[in-house]
């Protein structure tokens, strides 16, 4: 963003404010590319730019990993992050864990491979 850019000043509440700053923080980024991030968002959402994101995904069908573009309401966040979590849970205990691929099981050590012998001349 240049400083030629137009300026636009706003009053928000302190709450508010408070908020843009800590998300800010939190992706590390500025307050102003912080709001330019989230106000693009919002017109992309309304628009329909975006519209793998608009189609949504049912959370059960997410949770097999098959997305259905039927469903029109994208979804949240929340319902996202409980999904990732039971599913790293059942990694971590070990449930979906199935049988490992044949070149995972350990060799035997053979020592190293006899080099090529050439001719004498």
């Amino acid at each position: 963003m240049a400083r030629t850019d137009p300026q636009f000043n706003l009053r928000i509440p302190e709450t508010l404010r408070d908020k843009v700053m800590a998300a800010a923080k939190e992706s590390k980024r500025s307050a102003t590319a912080e709001i330019l991030a989230r106000l693009e968002e919002s017109f992309s959402e309304h628009d329909g730019f975006d519209g793998a994101r608009a189609a949504g995904v049912k959370k059960d069908l997410l949770i097999k990993g098959i997305d259905d573009s039927d469903d029109t309401r994208p979804i949240t966040r929340g319902e996202l992050w409980d999904v990732l979590g039971r599913a790293i849970e059942q990694v971590l205990d070990g449930r979906t864990v199935g049988q490992p691929p044949d070149n995972a099981k350990p060799q035997p050590n053979t020592g190293p491979k006899p080099r090529k012998r050439y001719p004498k001349e």
